[in-house]
């Protein structure tokens, strides 16, 4: 598990080239949400494209590793491609609970404000 832990930790380092993109994408939505005041909070649209979007945060370190053939050198250390792939489905999906989890957030604040 530590291996997996190791991978993940890989990913999160390089997704930090998205930290700025990443805030912008979230306040956008989040705000649109709230500017939308429909009758059950955040609309529909703004809660799948957050959730959906973080996800795809996600899956951008696929894209990365391809293009740096980070592949190739993880085959070198004693992991199996198995490991490699989980740590990579793990990271897409803890990443798309984030999602879900700050649209539920935004929820939450446009229930306390626009009663």
């Amino acid at each position: 598990m530590n291996v997996i832990n190791g991978l993940i930790t890989k990913d999160l380092l390089q997704l930090k080239s998205y930290r700025r993109t990443l805030i912008i994408y979230t306040l956008i939505f989040v705000l649109t949400g709230i500017a939308q005041e429909t009758t059950k909070g955040v609309s529909v649209m703004v809660a799948v494209m957050l959730t959906l979007g973080f996800g795809m945060f996600g899956m951008a370190t696929f894209n990365y590793d391809e293009q740096a053939k980070t592949d190739r050198y993880l085959l070198t250390f004693p992991l199996t491609k198995k490991e490699i792939l989980l740590s990579k489905y793990i990271l897409v999906i803890l990443s798309t609970v984030i999602g879900a989890i700050v649209r539920n957030n935004s929820k939450l604040y446009n229930s306390i404000f626009y009663r």
